[in-house]
């Protein structure tokens, strides 16, 4: 009896209702790894061991800022896997729009890091926090700016993911998908729609004054999105048990 490789036993698992037609790692996956890699090691909180246990809090207090800008990173990795594992494409406009994501997700990274290292540092208080770790905003305006910067850099992201999902869509017939697929593909489309109109939301607030509240609206991005996402994803059900079924009838 033949034995599976491995590593076949710890293979990601392809979606209920969607075929993965990525095959092997692509160049473009490749590079992209990398970029999310280098994304990831400029978030590092001390670039040298602490000399003093004074240091060492400080490198400790900092690090929730850390885990939070890196869970988001993770994300937008998760995000970018899952998209070229589904379609596989390869093309001109995949790759430049790729490219411009990237691109994003790099100019993001500091802002990141500075908003949450800012925000931990609220939560947990700023005692022991000195020379790189101690963050600090002198006056209203520069929280704006701050916000406008993470807002912009956040709605670009999304609007990168939502146009290679959108591109997905046009190419439904080249790619053939099935209908819950194409379900799918819109319910990404629109899911990274309602993100993008939470981050515009947002800063029209910023515009308007509300920083407080402007920082809060983000949160509606995990309760709008699961439920657009959930609704999708019974109505690809339907559409795979209908087609399912006709198999069935057909077969008979």
């Amino acid at each position: 009896m033949a034995h599976r490789p491995f590593r076949e036993h710890f293979a990601p698992p392809t979606e209920p209702y969607f075929r993965w037609r990525g095959g092997e790692i692509t160049r473009i996956e490749g590079f992209s790894d990398a970029v999310f890699a280098f994304a990831v090691s400029l978030l590092v909180v001390a670039l040298e061991v602490p000399h003093t246990y004074a240091e060492l809090l400080g490198v400790l207090r900092a690090f929730p800022g850390f885990i939070a800008s890196f869970v988001l990173l993770y994300l937008f990795w998760s995000y970018h896997y899952r998209y070229f594992r589904r379609y596989g494409l390869e093309d001109n406009f995949s790759k430049w729009l790729n490219a411009a994501l990237l691109l994003l997700v790099l100019f993001s990274v500091y802002p990141l890091k500075f908003l949450f290292g800012l925000m931990f540092q609220g939560l947990f208080g700023s005692s022991g926090l000195h020379g790189t770790h101690a963050i600090s905003l002198s006056s209203e305006q520069e929280w704006s700016g701050l916000l406008y910067i993470y807002g912009a850099g956040l709605a670009g992201i999304f609007c990168c993911y939502a146009g290679l999902y959108q591109h997905a869509y046009n190419l439904r017939a080249r790619l053939r998908l099935t209908r819950a697929e194409e379900i799918l593909t819109v319910s990404a489309v629109r899911g990274y729609a309602i993100a993008i109109g939470v981050c515009l939301l947002s800063l029209l607030m910023v515009k308007l004054g509300r920083n407080a509240e402007a920082g809060w609206v983000y949160f509606l991005i995990a309760i709008l999105v699961p439920i657009s996402t959930r609704w999708h994803k019974r109505a690809a059900r339907r559409a795979e048990e209908a087609w399912r079924a006709r198999r069935q009838a057909e077969a008979r």
